[in-house]
């Protein structure tokens, strides 16, 4: 069913005509991005409406033209697009980069079309899954209404929701666990990743901040959360960050003696160790060779992924179940030990009453239509918030406690990224591999680590700040690009809002320190490619999309780069319920237990106080135990 107007069609057929040189069926492409607007939230899709009619009708005052876009001829459309994606406005190339990245994602997801840059992936059979009662899994949204009473109701089954989960359930507590999202297997894998995305992330992948720059932060919406879509790299606490949150926020029970059992345990079940070098090859290769070049060295990156092929696809789902989400243990550990799970299951508040919280009101939907079906409504002795960074606050606003400390919502950290792109002579086919795999410390204490990274074509087609046939250009040379991240360790904040209808709406200002911090990375990845033999060097900057080997990495410092030059990604939330000893400057104590209520707890990455400096997925789980316990052994 299509969600745009024929209007709306038609302007988005004229701009993928102008955008995408080449023969290909525009209406077939017009109908996938479509179906993917469908699956935004209704915020987003609206927004996605707006900027094609503004886009649209902003041309009638385009160098005295007097037509809208679709009235323009192919040369001025292609300098009207040109434009937009140029000017210095930042708010105007945002609005373009959103319309352009659905495009072009969408496009290069065409499996004929990834085929045709050299995208041909074969996955291996799947792993057995670990086997539960499935009686006590409702995998199916119901119609009617449904009450039920337990002794712990977990909100959300991600890495810390589906941790205490297990942690309760194994302790002889009556558990329920709430999941937003689907049930997924391997089989649901492998497919384009546009489709992965529809199925597993949340707004179809478009969750992003406010501010300068905007910057997109996906996050899972399934059974297992974001460990599902994640790229599998585990890394314990830095032993400086627990011993900070020890000096400042009174959290000495979070000493590195103290959570060396729960690091244990939890890279024991999750299989931890480092990625097996024969999976890590050209573009790792590729790389090495010229960061070593430069007298910086590396190691391979621990990951859950003990049996891992190298299927590359590690955030659209492994199709091999090597990457142990989740949902292949402590999600069905916790339904052997007898707790239940309601998928498509939403959670619109908890009734409280003084400092006691005692009704989880939920309401199930469709997941194709969205249509709102049966509620559920769940008594439960003690409540556990684990919906995630952006939604564990907007839940609690939604429920209307009382914020003694006014932080609920703030003090949000992401580990802003960016992804570089060198284009070689020699063949790399860098998706025949682990994506991230492989990683440089050192420069960690400045707040810079560079980690592996590389996607699909649609996805690399999406991060290139090229047009028309320079793109096309570059995505026929899919197979000779190499590619690098950079992952800063925030000192910038930012803050969660409540919009109408309970929707988060997330600001970020990435500050001037955090900003010479991606100058100092991009110009070390820049050198290192070059180091290596790259041609050419793909930049996330706006003002500076590329740089060849003539010009050289000091390019950089040619021009004064701003925060809304750069074009980031984010994948690590942090920190908007944040944990300390001092109720007026904390939402929860050192046992995550919320302040105001004293059966309500807070058991994922937004009880954090500062950014971790790494991936947080061991950190979470390890910190959902440690609540778990508290709360079977004091609390029920």
């Amino acid at each position: 069913m299509s969600v745009l107007t024929s209007r709306e069609r038609e302007i988005l057929k004229a701009f993928v005509v102008t955008l995408i040189p080449g023969d290909f069926d525009r209406n077939k492409l017009v109908d996938k991005i479509d179906n993917h607007v469908g699956h935004f939230s209704s915020d987003v899709r609206l927004s996605f409406r707006f900027v094609l009619s503004l886009f649209d009708y902003g041309a009638i005052f385009y160098r005295f033209r007097f037509r809208t876009f679709r009235g323009l001829d192919k040369k001025w459309r292609g300098r009207y697009l040109e434009a937009w994606h140029t000017s210095w406005l930042a708010g105007k190339r945002a609005l373009w980069r959103f319309l352009g990245a659905i495009v072009y994602s969408n496009y290069y997801s065409i499996p004929s079309v990834a085929a045709a840059v050299g995208y041909t992936p074969k996955f291996h059979a799947p792993l057995p899954e670990p086997s539960f009662p499935h009686e006590n899994a409702f995998v199916k949204p119901f119609g009617h209404d449904i009450k039920e009473e337990c002794e712990v109701c977990v909100i959300g089954s991600g890495a810390g929701g589906a941790a205490i989960a297990k942690t309760l359930a194994e302790a002889g507590r009556k558990v329920i666990i709430l999941e937003d999202g689907g049930f997924f297997r391997a089989e649901d894998f492998g497919q384009d990743a546009v489709s992965e995305v529809k199925l597993l992330y949340r707004n179809g992948g478009v969750t992003n901040t406010f501010g300068y720059p905007a910057i997109l932060v996906p996050v899972g919406k399934c059974v297992g959360g974001t460990t599902i879509i994640n790229s599998g790299t585990c890394f314990r606490t830095p032993p400086q960050v627990l011993k900070r949150w020890a000096d400042e926020f009174g959290l000495h029970a979070w000493s590195p003696e103290k959570m060396e059992r729960y690091f244990s345990e939890v890279e024991k079940e999750l299989g931890v160790e480092p990625a097996e070098r024969a999976m890590l090859k050209n573009n790792t290769n590729v790389f090495k060779r010229g960061i070593e070049s430069l007298g910086y060295t590396g190691a391979p990156l621990q990951r859950n992924a003990p049996k891992c092929c190298g299927s590359g696809t590690c955030v659209f789902g492994c199709p091999t179940n090597a990457k142990r989400s989740a949902n292949l243990n402590y999600v069905p550990d916790s339904l052997k030990a007898g707790a239940k799970l309601y998928c498509h299951c939403r959670v619109s508040r908890f009734l409280y009453s003084g400092s006691h919280a005692d009704t989880v009101i939920a309401r199930f939907r469709d997941p194709v239509s969205h249509e709102r079906l049966g509620t559920l409504e769940i008594k439960a002795r003690v409540i556990i918030l684990a919906c995630g960074t952006f939604y564990t606050p907007t839940l609690l606003m939604r429920s209307h406690v009382p914020n003694p400390s006014g932080m609920i919502g703030h003090n949000l950290t992401i580990h802003p990224a960016a992804q570089v792109l060198g284009v070689f002579d020699e063949e790399i086919k860098a998706w025949n591999e682990i994506p991230q795999g492989w990683y440089v410390d050192a420069l960690s204490g400045e707040g810079i680590t560079f980690e592996g990274i590389f996607l699909p074509p649609s996805y690399t087609a999406s991060k290139i700040l090229h047009v028309g046939e320079k793109h096309r250009e570059v995505m026929e040379n899919y197979n000779k690009l190499a590619s690098f991240g950079i992952m800063v360790s925030d000192t910038s904040h930012g803050r969660i809002l409540r919009m109408p209808g309970g929707r988060a709406l997330t600001i970020y200002n990435l500050n001037r320190t955090d900003v010479k911090k991606f100058i100092k990375g991009l110009e070390i990845v820049t050198e290192a490619f070059f180091a290596a033999g790259a041609k050419r060097v793909l930049l996330p900057i706006h003002i500076m999309p590329e740089i060849t080997r003539e010009e050289g990495a000091t390019k950089l410092r040619s021009k004064k780069i701003r925060a809304k030059d750069l074009d980031l990604q984010a994948f690590h939330p942090l920190g908007t319920c944040r944990m300390g000893a001092n109720p007026k400057e904390a939402v929860c104590d050192p046992y995550g237990r919320f302040y105001g209520l004293d059966n309500v707890f807070i058991a994922d990455g937004s009880i954090f106080p500062t950014s971790l400096g790494v991936n947080p997925m061991v950190t979470i789980m390890a910190a959902a135990m440690k609540i778990g316990e508290y709360v079977d052994r004091e609390v029920l």
